[in-house]
């Protein structure tokens, strides 16, 4: 089973064989200075470390480094890291790869950054009507994801107007170079990430209506509604006065919100009940969508001055100037008649 010169040392000092670890042994031999344990070579990272200052403050010199903003924009990445780092350690005859600079950034604890993330982004510092805005607008007519970085992606379509409306608000979180671009059929598209604290966008309509305390901060989810998918009418309209058998005319005011989301709508007719609100809906038509409108005249008059403060998109804010005029002239002549709000 052994060499027969094993066999004789264990013969001479009296050793029974016994199981044991490749390890022990060479532990044994180690502490016995029989062989001679291999010189470790100092690691690439850690020779950076020490050129730099110690753990501290090269975390401090790599954060500045990765979070400095170039001339387009754009974060810098880890080439960029690399090529500042080797400038600073040519003195001490080292250069790095980008390998190597992972591996720095990972042992000194620098979350690195996904490719969609190097575009410079603000995060949300706006008031919870702003946020009521942006998140109406967005869950009528835009696609919304969460990103594997936290950011959140957000891509809309549409007319240009409608665009300019929701870019006239998030321009201010974005790259300066970041505009509104086209389609291939046309259309205006915007196409842009957002910082992490824009994730109210992912709340569920039930979530944000808890949140909704007042009619004004309703009315500001509702100008959002609005700009992304709904119309304001106010046009004259001829219609057949069965009693008396002659055409007449009238003027046709209604806010309408069209959505394939019943939900979404119904959800919003029973908080604006809360405020004394009537809302219909009516649907769906040939393409599933539904219609959430307004139209009574108490309701329109105690929205509208409201609502048009929030409204971003200029066709639709003029249309809603036009209704607030003439329910002010409305109200001018009942005084002058003695017929209050109501009165008949």
């Amino acid at each position: 089973m052994f060499d027969e010169r094993v066999s004789r040392i264990f013969e001479e000092f009296g050793v029974k064989p016994f199981d044991c670890k490749y390890l022990a042994v060479y532990h044994t031999l180690d502490r016995l200075g029989i062989i001679k344990r291999k010189q470790i070579k100092v690691r690439k990272w850690e020779l950076v470390v020490r050129f730099l200052g110690g753990f501290d403050e090269a975390r401090r010199i790599i954060n500045e480094l990765y979070n400095e903003v170039k001339p387009n924009g754009c974060l810098k990445n880890i080439k960029d890291v690399t090529r500042d780092l080797n400038k600073l350690l040519a003195e001490h005859n080292l250069r790095i790869s980008e390998r190597i600079t992972k591996e720095l950034m990972k042992k000194l604890g620098i979350e690195t950054r996904f490719h969609g993330e190097r575009r410079q982004v603000i995060p949300f510092t706006g008031s919870k009507l702003e946020m009521l805005y942006i998140w109406g607008f967005c869950i009528g007519d835009a696609s919304i994801r969460k990103l594997r970085g936290g950011r959140i992606k957000l891509d809309v379509s549409g007319k240009k107007e409608t665009l300019e409306a929701i870019y006239s608000i998030l321009r201010k979180y974005l790259p300066k170079d970041v505009k509104i671009g086209k389609r291939a059929d046309g259309y205006d598209r915007l196409n842009i990430s957002l910082d992490k604290s824009f994730s109210f966008l992912l709340k569920p309509i039930e979530t944000i209506l808890k949140e909704i305390k007042t009619i004004e901060e309703m009315s500001a989810l509702l100008a959002g509604l609005i700009d992304s998918e709904g119309h304001i009418r106010y046009e004259e309209v001829k219609y057949i006065d069965r009693r008396y058998n002659i055409v007449r005319r009238k003027k046709s005011r209604v806010i309408t919100i069209a959505n394939k989301d019943i939900n979404l709508l119904e959800r919003i007719q029973e908080k604006l009940a809360e405020f004394n609100i009537s809302a219909f809906i009516s649907g769906p038509d040939r393409n599933n969508v539904y219609t959430l409108g307004i139209a009574k005249k108490d309701s329109l008059e105690q929205l509208a001055p409201i609502l048009f403060k929030h409204l971003k998109h200029k066709e639709k804010k003029k249309r809603l100037k036009e209704i607030l005029k003439e329910i002010s002239e409305e109200e001018k002549a009942a005084a002058g008649t003695g017929k209050g709000r109501g009165q008949n």
